[in-house]
């Protein structure tokens, strides 16, 4: 936990050392996908990885998205499963957005990757969907015991200031249809 607050300190304070490098989006999400596909089996659930239409480029630290998608799909795995549920599956996916803007009156436009962590579970109590990623914040602490789930409460925070730190953002929703939906949003 003591380096979990460290990390969590520097990168709020924006002294976070990136190392960025230009990494391939699939590559980054099927190599995420492929660590956790045993434990989502052995959890009851499968991981499904949609991978991006074409392939795109990301200037990006490796090792620290790869910290922040490790979180969400451990998180998914943990929470996100219903017991006896036929249909639990955690999907994880990616689409390039082209968003418009205005800037000084010009219309301009930015490409940006939106990364999803879905699960099937059931879903994040409405008043936790901001506050989930807040330090220490914990949706049913009792559930966790239960599950013999040991935490920091950190996880989210770090992965918002990772992405923050990138120039980027993180969101949780709960999905139409049911379970959490984590999106995470980077500039290419």
């Amino acid at each position: 936990m003591v380096e979990d607050l460290r990390t969590l300190s520097i990168a709020e304070s924006g002294e976070l050392n990136l190392h960025k490098s230009r990494l391939s989006v699939n590559s980054l999400l099927s190599r995420s996908a492929e660590s956790f596909e045993q434990a989502a089996l052995q959890a009851g659930t499968k991981l499904i990885y949609l991978p991006l239409d074409g392939d795109a480029q990301l200037e990006a630290d490796d090792r620290q998205l790869s910290r922040v998608l490790a979180n969400l799909i451990d998180n998914a795995i943990k929470h996100g499963t219903l017991a006896n549920y036929e249909a639990n599956s955690i999907t994880l996916s990616a689409q390039v957005l082209e968003i418009e803007a205005l800037e000084d009156s010009e219309k301009t436009s930015h490409q940006w990757l939106e990364i999803s962590i879905r699960d099937k579970g059931q879903g994040l109590p409405e008043e936790a969907l901001e506050q989930v990623f807040e330090r220490f914040y914990r949706t049913d602490s009792a559930r966790s015991r239960k599950l013999n789930h040991v935490h920091s409460g950190l996880g989210l925070s770090i992965a918002k200031a990772i992405i923050e730190a990138h120039g980027g953002d993180i969101k949780a929703e709960n999905h139409p249809e049911g379970g959490a939906v984590f999106l995470i949003y980077l500039p290419l």
